[in-house]
C-alpha cells in the first residue's frame, strides 16, 4: 500500500498541474499570488523560529576544513528543524502539558 502513496501524489501534483495549465492568465496570476503568498508567509514563519545570527570571524586551514564545517552545521540545522524534530518535540510537549 505504500507504494501508492507516492503515485496517488504524483497523480494530484499532474492534476493540478494541467489543471493550471488550462487557466486563462488572469486566472493563472491570481493561483501563483495565492500559492507564493502562501510559501513566503510559511519561510517568513519559519525564519522567525531562527536564532538570531551571532556574526564572527572563522579561518580554516583548508577548503576541505571549511567544508566539513559548513555541512556539520547545515546538517545541525535540518535536524534541529526537520518535521520528525518537530514533531518529537511537540509531542514531548503535549505529552508533559496533558499530564495530571
Amino acid at each position: 500500500m505504500n507504494d501508492l502513496q507516492p503515485l496517488s501524489q504524483e497523480i494530484r501534483e499532474l492534476a493540478q498541474a494541467l489543471r493550471v495549465q488550462t487557466m486563462p492568465d488572469d486566472q493563472r496570476d491570481q493561483w501563483m499570488v495565492h500559492e507564493w503568498g502562501r510559501a513566503q508567509r510559511q519561510a517568513g514563519l519559519f525564519r522567525l523560529q531562527l536564532p538570531p545570527h551571532q556574526p564572527g570571524a572563522r579561518s580554516f586551514a583548508t577548503l576541505d576544513e571549511k567544508n566539513a564545517f559548513d555541512e556539520a552545521r547545515e546538517l545541525a540545522f535540518a535536524m534541529r528543524h526537520s518535521v520528525f524534530a518537530t514533531t518529537t518535540d511537540v509531542g514531548q510537549h503535549e505529552a508533559t502539558r496533558t499530564r495530571p
